[in-house]
């Protein structure tokens, strides 16, 4: 085989070796953004939509609800998705969880996500 043979099957293998390092590159970043994502876990609440939350008081952990800035995003989350608690119903809900898939859904163009 000559040696221009041989560059051109050795540029294309780097090529398709670029964009593999490419993908497991995004792939890792996917990874690290996912990670452990916490939950907020809210109450309708007297006709409010609270969320529950822990507080130290005296030394001692206790479950406190009240309104907050994340309230109005949950809120509307669950109005998306045609949720409707009824009075003392809890949900949780997943903020991080929800910014992550829309990065994910910008960057796939083609192919599927599989999330555990």
């Amino acid at each position: 085989m000559g040696n221009t043979k041989r560059r051109e099957r050795s540029s294309g293998l780097t090529r398709r070796l670029s964009n593999k390092e490419k993908l497991s590159s995004k792939v890792a970043s996917f990874q690290r953004a996912g990670g452990c994502l916490s939950v907020h876990q809210v109450i309708f609440d007297r006709g409010i939509l609270k969320e529950v939350y822990v507080t130290q008081d005296r030394g001692q952990l206790k479950r406190t609800m009240g309104e907050n800035s994340r309230i109005p995003r949950i809120a509307s989350y669950f109005q998306s998705m045609d949720v409707a608690l009824q009075e003392g119903q809890r949900a949780e809900v997943n903020l991080k969880a929800l910014d992550w898939v829309e990065k994910v859904a910008r960057c796939l163009k083609k192919g599927f996500v599989l999330t555990i």
